[in-house]
């Protein structure tokens, strides 16, 4: 992955030329970046708070491959953290 400077200031160049968010989350995981690198980026370049920019990688198609295995994994950490503690802590 490149450094994050370069790809916030690519990515504010590519929404400049019209590009669309999926362009540009396509670039960035062509890029080598992760989803969580995708939304730090995408914060950034365009000024966005972590939860949209969190809310627009998880539902992009240049991430849909991967979405059924995170909300698996976001349902049965919440499952976890309900659970109640034996022993009544």
């Amino acid at each position: 992955m490149k450094d994050t400077s370069s790809l916030v200031t690519t990515c504010q160049q590519q929404r400049a030329a019209g590009k669309t968010d999926e362009d540009i989350l396509g670039f960035l995981r062509a890029q080598g970046c992760s989803k969580i690198e995708s939304m730090t980026v995408l914060a950034r370049a365009f000024s966005l708070g972590l939860n949209d920019a969190k809310e627009i990688v998880h539902l992009s198609q240049a991430w849909s491959d991967v979405r059924s295995r995170d909300d698996r994994f976001h349902q049965t950490l919440e499952k976890g953290l309900q659970q109640p503690k034996e022993g009544g802590g």
